[in-house]
């Protein structure tokens, strides 16, 4: 299971027209695998899903027309996501681990791809440093109308983690 989750806000636009934006993204990952033991390391092979929670508030404030108001948008969608990943044993403690997945079904795509290292503290935990890249294209509505939507995107970092193992 991984989440990640951003909140941006901002409350003074460049042109002062915009009087607030905010947006705010949420997105889960729960993924089952099956691990295939090799020389130095593993392969995993991944299925599972992708839950994005999205919300968009803009105020706005447009005085030589005499209005101002609040424009809101809220989406989730649920995407089936594959991928694998494969871990190479350095030493004792030390683990170099690759990731790679796509998917789509509420989105027309995702994918995500991560690169970092793990560190084996003792037999229960692990710390995990990871740079991670997430895709996402989504569409909803129809172009020119009211309701359409697009949410095509990046959303890349540096991920530091605690894995505790069972």
């Amino acid at each position: 299971m991984d989440c990640g989750f951003m909140d941006l806000s901002s409350d003074i636009a460049p042109i002062d027209q915009i009087s607030s934006a905010r947006v705010r993204q949420g997105v889960l990952e729960v993924m089952g695998l099956y691990k295939k033991p090799l020389e130095n390391g593993s392969i995993e092979y991944l299925a599972g899903i992708r839950w994005w929670d999205n919300d968009y508030d803009i105020g706005y404030n447009l005085p030589n027309l005499g209005q101002s108001g609040k424009i809101s948008k809220n989406v989730d969608w649920i995407d089936v996501v594959v991928g694998a990943r494969y871990t190479c044993i350095v030493d004792e403690n030390w683990k170099l681990r690759v990731h790679g997945d796509i998917g789509a079904g509420g989105a027309d795509f995702t994918a995500s791809t991560t690169a970092g290292f793990v560190y084996t503290v003792n037999d229960l935990i692990d710390v995990d440093v990871k740079y991670k890249a997430t895709w996402v294209d989504y569409t909803e509505g129809t172009g020119g109308q009211r309701d359409y939507f697009v949410y095509d995107t990046v959303t890349h970092g540096l991920v530091v983690g605690v894995n505790f193992k069972f």
